[in-house]
């Protein structure tokens, strides 16, 4: 083989190593894939199934913007015995309004979040129902504003009905906050990541 043949092998073999980055080098786009907490969610109760601590699961599917939430739940503490998995809810829209900056392997994202009417009551839950934020993803983790996400779960208040029955509003995943002075810093202790 001539010298120029090599030159140019050797080229390949240098421009093909250099392109092969590692999986921990790339950075994961959010929407179409499933995320799942990062931590064992446990409330301290024991609801009538023996169910005692749950991971929830979402997808941001690109075609329709809406947010599909489906939830684990176990009987134990560390989310090793699943119980049952409940059906897909879809309670917001958001929208991805591009990255901002880039900090320790994650990409920062300006990002939109609504309310869907008529999940529940929005005043019982919020102020507002629509707002902007940010969310920070690397190649398997993904970490939104605190004034999108509550993990763990928050009890809002504490109230009887009619009936003398008493029941809680709490804030389990996505929110939007005007009312417990969360701030649109990012929150790297409670993420999700890839399922």
């Amino acid at each position: 083989m001539s010298k120029v043949g090599v030159s140019i092998l050797m080229s390949i073999f240098i421009l093909v190593g250099c392109g092969n980055n590692s999986e921990e080098n790339e950075v994961a786009i959010l929407e179409n894939q499933k995320w799942i907490d990062e931590k064992c969610q446990f409330p301290g109760l024991i609801d009538e199934n023996g169910i005692v601590s749950y991971k929830d699961i979402f997808k941001f599917n690109e075609v329709d913007n809406k947010i599909s939430i489906e939830r684990e739940n176990y009987r134990d503490t560390n989310c090793t015995d699943l119980v049952y998995i409940n059906t897909s809810k879809e309670y917001w829209t958001y929208y991805d309004l591009g990255i901002e900056t880039t900090q320790n392997d994650y990409d920062i994202h300006n990002m939109s979040l609504e309310y869907l009417p008529g999940s529940v009551a929005i005043d019982d839950i919020k102020n507002g129902i629509s707002k902007d934020a940010h969310y920070a993803i690397s190649h398997n983790r993904v970490c939104f504003s605190e004034s999108f996400f509550a993990k763990p779960m928050e009890i809002l208040s504490t109230n009887i009905d009619s009936n003398g029955n008493v029941y809680t509003i709490a804030i389990e995943n996505f929110y939007i906050d005007n009312t417990l002075n969360k701030t649109d810093e990012i929150d790297f202790l409670h993420c999700l990541v890839k399922k």
